[in-house]
This record gives C-alpha cells, sequence and structure tokens, in this order.
C-alpha cells in the first residue's frame, strides 16, 4: 500500500471479454487482488454465451459488467473509456494478468510525472510453452511496428480526451493506430523496466498476423509516414508471416542503454520560414557516413512554417537518405517551443541541437559512441556571417564545480551543436524568453555538467549569422537578460555562492544598460565576481544602447527566428 499524505490517484482497469470462461477468473484476480483502494474495474462483455459472465459477477470489486453486441476490440474499449472516470486508464485483455502490487507502483511513477505522460513497462509473454520477457523499443520503430506494449499503457484521462479513443475501422491494429495519433500530437511515453503486465499469446492479433501486418500499414500511410519504407517493411513482414518478425525480442534492458542498442543520437532541429538555408543545413548530414546512419533519429520540428520550407522537409524524408526521420508540425511557438517538441518525441538517449541555417561538419555519432557515459559534448565552433568567416568559438572546461560560475558569468558555447544526454535535461526550454533561451536552460540542468568534455580543436558546426534590425534586438536582449538574471535568482537563490549571486546582479545591471538605463554605483562593487563579465559591465556603461550601432561580435551579429534570436555565446 501507497503510505503518503497525497491522495491515491484513481485508476480505471478495462476488461474486454468474449467467450473466456477459461482465463477470465484469473485476470480478475490480479486486479482485485491488487493492494489499491481507490480503483474502480469494467468489464466489457460481448454477449458470451458460455460462464464469463457468472464468473465475472463472483466477484465483486468488479465496478460494472455491460453484456451486449460490440462492433469488434475497439468498440469494446470505447465503451470501456465511456465508462472510465478515473485519472489513469488500464487496459487489460481476459486472457492477460497484471503483476502483484503493479497499481502501487503505477500510482508513484503517475505522481512523479507530468500528468500528461503515458506510462507504459515491460510484458512477460507465454506462448506453447515458451516464457520470454519483452522490453521495448525506440520510437523510431514505429515504422516497423508497434514499438511498445499496448498491454502494460497506463494513460491519463486527459490524454484519451486529446488523442480520441480507438478507432473503430480497425480490428486487429487498433493500438497501433492509437499510439501512432499519441506520438503526432505530441504525447509522451515514459518506459518503466518492469515487468507490468503477463501476456498470453492468442489474441486475435496474435492469431491473425498477416491482416495485423494490413493493418499497420494502413495506419502508417494515413498518417502520413514515409511510403516506400512502410512498403518495403510490410513487404517483408509478409514474407516471414510474424508479428515481430523485423522486430526480435529487445534485451531485457532499457533500449539504447548501451551504444549496441541501436539508434544513439537524435539530431533536432526547429525548422520556422528556412527556406533559404534549411537546404543547405540538411545536405551539411552527410558529415555522417552511412554506415553510421541507423545509429541516428533525423527530428524535424516546423514550428508553423508559412514559406516552402515543409516542401523541403517532404523531399528530404523522400530522398530516404537517413532511414529514421520524425517531422513534427505545429503551430509556432517559438524556438524553444519548438526544441521542446523535438525533445518530446526523440527516442534515442542522446541530442544533438542544430538550428536551421547551420551545418554540420563532423560525424557526432562517432564521438557519442566512443564517450557514451560523458554528460555531454561540447564542440568548438566556426562563425560565418553573409558567408566570410568571422571567428572561431571554443568552450571552456566544464566540471560539477565550475558550470555555475562559469554560466551564471556568461553563455560560452553555441547552443547549436551542443550534444548531451537526454535523461540530464529535467528542465525544458522556457517558452517565456524569446532570445537567450539556452542560457537558463543549462544553468538550471546541472547534471549537463556532471560529465561534460570539451573539444576545444574540434570544430562541430559552423554558425551563420547575419544582423537584422540590430537596434531594436539589442534592446530586446537587455530585456530578457534582466528578467533572466532575475528570475535565475529567485529560482536559485539559496545554492548560489557569493561569486555567482553577483554575476547574476551583475548581469541584471548589463541588461538594464543595454537598455539605455542608469544603475547605481553599487552595481559596480560586486566582489567577488567574474572579471571579464565586470569589464563588460563598464563597457556597457559606458556606451549603453550606442553599442548597438557597433555591431560588435557578441552584442548585435544575430539571427532571427520567429520569436526568437541567434546570439553569440559571446556576449
Amino acid at each position: 500500500m501507497i503510505v503518503s499524505t497525497m491522495p491515491l490517484p484513481k485508476i480505471s482497469i478495462i476488461t474486454p471479454t468474449f467467450n473466456s470462461e477459461k482465463t477470465l477468473a484469473r485476470t480478475i484476480q490480479s486486479v482485485v487482488d491488487q493492494d489499491y483502494s481507490n480503483l474502480e474495474y469494467h468489464l466489457i462483455d460481448a454477449g458470451s454465451t458460455d460462464d464469463t459472465l457468472a464468473i465475472a459477477r463472483s466477484f465483486p470489486r468488479v465496478t460494472s459488467i455491460t453484456s451486449e453486441a460490440d462492433a469488434g476490440i475497439s468498440d469494446a474499449f470505447n465503451k470501456g473509456l465511456a465508462r472510465s472516470t478515473g485519472e489513469l486508464i488500464g487496459i487489460l485483455n481476459s486472457d492477460d494478468f497484471y503483476a502483484p502490487g503493479l497499481l502501487a507502483k503505477v500510482a508513484r511513477w503517475y505522481a512523479r510525472s507530468d500528468g500528461q505522460t503515458v506510462l507504459h513497462g515491460r510484458i512477460r509473454y507465454y506462448n506453447a510453452g515458451v516464457d520470454r520477457l519483452l522490453g521495448v523499443w525506440p520510437a523510431w520503430a514505429i515504422y516497423l511496428d508497434l514499438p511498445f506494449n499496448h498491454p502494460s499503457y497506463f494513460v491519463p484521462r486527459s490524454v484519451y480526451a486529446k488523442v480520441g479513443g480507438y478507432g473503430l475501422s480497425f480490428h486487429l491494429a487498433m493500438d497501433f493506430d492509437w499510439t501512432l495519433r499519441a506520438m503526432q500530437k505530441l504525447v509522451r511515453f515514459h518506459y518503466v523496466p518492469e515487468v507490468f503486465t503477463h501476456f498470453q499469446i492468442g489474441g486475435q492479433a496474435s492469431s491473425n498476423a498477416r491482416d495485423c501486418h494490413r493493418e499497420v500499414l494502413r495506419a502508417q500511410l494515413a498518417h502520413g509516414l514515409n511510403p516506400l519504407v512502410c512498403r518495403s517493411t510490410f513487404a517483408a513482414k509478409m514474407s516471414i508471416n510474424s508479428t515481430k518478425a523485423l522486430m526480435p525480442a529487445p534485451a531485457q534492458s532499457e533500449p539504447a542503454a548501451s551504444p549496441a542498442a541501436g539508434v544513439v543520437l537524435s539530431i533536432l532541429i526547429p525548422i520556422y520560414n528556412a527556406q533559404a538555408t534549411l537546404q543547405r543545413t540538411l545536405d551539411s548530414l552527410e558529415s555522417i557516413p552511412y554506415h553510421q546512419r541507423r545509429r541516428v533519429e533525423l527530428l524535424l520540428v516546423n514550428d508553423g512554417s508559412t514559406d516552402a520550407s515543409p516542401a523541403i522537409i517532404g523531399a528530404f524524408v523522400n530522398s530516404l537518405r537517413f532511414p529514421f526521420v520524425r517531422c513534427v508540425d505545429q503551430q509556432n511557438r517559438g524556438l524553444s517551443g519548438a526544441r521542446n517538441a523535438g525533445l518530446a518525441v526523440g527516442a534515442a538517449p542522446w541530442v544533438m541541437l542544430l538550428d536551421a541555417d547551420d551545418e554540420l561538419k563532423i560525424d557526432p555519432v562517432h564521438f557519442v559512441l566512443n564517450h557514451f557515459q560523458a554528460t555531454s559534448l561540447i564542440f568548438a565552433a566556426e562563425v560565418k556571417r553573409h558567408g566570410k568567416f568571422l571567428a572561431s568559438v571554443r568552450p571552456p572546461k566544464f566540471s560539477p564545480d565550475n558550470y555555475a560560475d562559469v554560466l551564471t558569468a556568461n553563455s560560452p558555447f553555441f547552443p547549436s551543436g551542443f550534444c548531451f544526454r537526454k535523461e540530464m535535461l529535467v528542465e525544458p526550454f522556457d517558452l517565456a524568453y524569446r532570445v537567450l533561451e539556452d542560457w537558463p536552460c543549462w544553468l538550471l540542468n546541472p547534471r549537463l555538467f556532471d560529465d561534460a568534455r570539451s573539444f576545444r580543436h574540434v570544430t562541430g558546426v559552423t554558425i551563420h549569422i547575419h544582423g537584422q534590425n540590430m537596434s531594436a534586438q539589442y534592446a530586446l536582449r537587455g530585456q530578457t537578460r534582466v528578467r533572466i538574471a532575475g528570475d535565475l535568482l529567485r529560482r536559485l537563490n539559496q545554492r548560489l555562492t557569493p561569486k555567482q549571486r553577483n554575476n547574476l546582479q551583475m548581469q541584471e545591471s548589463a541588461g538594464r544598460l543595454q537598455l539605455g538605463q542608469s544603475v547605481p554605483p553599487a552595481a559596480f562593487l560586486k566582489f567577488p565576481c567574474d572579471l571579464v563579465l565586470y569589464a563588460k559591465l563598464w563597457i556597457y556603461a559606458f556606451f549603453k544602447a550606442r553599442l548597438s550601432k557597433l555591431e560588435p561580435y557578441g552584442a548585435a551579429s544575430v539571427h532571427r527566428y520567429r520569436g526568437s534570436t541567434k546570439v553569440s555565446p559571446a556576449e
């Protein structure tokens, strides 16, 4: 039993049945034996003619029993959803059963989530005397088959409200269709590496593999997955006639937990009206050798583009230059919103950020594989303005002891080209900041720098910058700098050393000077502090807003992105 001062979330369990007298008692018993009080259990029967209903009525803990003809399993699922009032909903087939103590654990995991995440885990399945434990596959395997174990799903009711129920036109692959729709609505799936459900081979989808393959292909094509990849996969599965022919049982460890697990890196490219530069960026991915591309997942986030960017994306996907490409379309939410959308759907353990006007210069997979246990990889960058070389930016060396000193004084590297372990990024990019959005994100995710490795002599990316509306952008950065520094001072508060606090107070003063405002003399007496930042403060004090007219590197070299601006880390 959960011991907590917080109320237990109500959990609804749905079991569809039809002539299930041989297995139903075990299924129901696995639910009523759960040591969990805030539970409702709905049994949806399709008009059984055996002892199914008598068995169900012998269990008082079953909340409701409905018996009537239906239009298939999807219809039964949807009837159960309509009767469910719980915050979290699980579907348990009539020949499956839950692991002991599962619901209490699910409640704890749900309490730690954002309340909008599908929880799922392993299943143990039995077939003709074979006992096998199944984990999951990365999300990109949706091109092959269902990558997760639907019998283990626990879905927040709010997610069903967002995605909808199960499609009545699907009689076998309704779980695949629903999962694909959920992914396209950016629903997050969280894998828990524990056994949730014991699964008996013999359901309709298990017994009608070829028909199930056809429904999977229909769902893939209906939802816009690459038709060439999907049809090729379908042909291979039909030739082997096995539901998991192209997806042998995954290892019992969490997917991508080691370099041997397949895809290791998501390259996330946010895109907004980038028709002039996007093709150059996509072409730069050729720096990844062909034999490494199956270890890469490309995340192309179209952030409401109104130009030809979507057509460029479509042509690239259809070129099949990379086998695993996930496209996300959303209304414009700015650079932070686009990055967060990509992070929500990415399946690989590592992520590399790349802006849609920059160029990749290295094979990042090589570095990830050789530094897999690190927490982040930071490369040097060459900076070009209007195609002409301007400067090289080399990252400092980071450690758990110095990262806050460095990052309160400045943002010393471009986000484009930054590689990090996804699990280390707990705080997402803040949508409130139109510029400088990476600076607070790095400070609020200290685990990124537990084992950060800087490659000062390896140029990872080419950054392309140009100036547009310099004075307005300069003022915007000053305003945002004041806001971010103030927010960080409040949020980090007691965790800051005197030097780090002084650095942020000086950042706040520098932002006010950028706005042409005055600051009190005490602003120049903050010691200890970063000496370079201190010198910059005097420069800002002397030039104030006039600095925007000089367009020095690091002050006014920007690239516009709807609601966001690329700024040199040297600022």
